[in-house]
């Protein structure tokens, strides 16, 4: 019985991975090796870290991207290619950090006692948004670090 109960939860987390890399939601965070200026951004090490954070904060890496995409239209190929990526969740973090200062880091939401605060050119009507991304960067715990490291080669607009 537990063997069956074991196999069905095994396909049906492929399964909802599979569903969510087809849309784009959520591709394995290594095929960024390449994508950016600089392949020095992140170790070989510090890929997998941040792979197995994100495969942790998968519900809330989902909800940031849906969220995103309601408010303000869905990700195009081309909005990928400008912001140097693969990667809807990255592309999403890219913009919201632009909103703050140009230092502004994903760490320094999950010590904020006040986010709105760090976003003086957040957009009306991206609240739900910023929840949803605090959520992340909650999940991600203290390997938010290396999502910021990742970041540090973004353009804002």
């Amino acid at each position: 019985m537990r063997e069956m109960y074991v196999k069905t939860m095994r396909a049906s987390v492929f399964a909802t991975t599979m569903c969510m890399s087809l849309l784009g939601i959520f591709p394995a965070l290594a095929e960024e090796r390449g994508a950016y200026a600089s392949d020095a951004t992140l170790s070989e090490s510090e890929w997998r870290i941040l792979n197995a954070a994100n495969n942790r904060a998968f519900n809330q890496q989902a909800a940031v991207v849906q969220t995103y995409e309601m408010t303000f239209g869905r990700i195009t190929s081309a909005d990928l290619a400008y912001a140097h990526t693969k990667q809807k969740i990255v592309y999403v973090t890219q913009r919201i950090l632009c909103w703050g200062s140009p230092s502004l880091a994903a760490a320094e939401f999950a010590n904020a006692r006040d986010a709105w605060q760090l976003l003086p050119q957040m957009p009306s009507g991206s609240q739900p948004l910023i929840y949803s991304f605090i959520n992340y960067i909650d999940a991600l715990g203290q390997d938010v670090e290396l999502l910021d490291k990742l970041m540090s080669q973004r353009q804002c607009v």
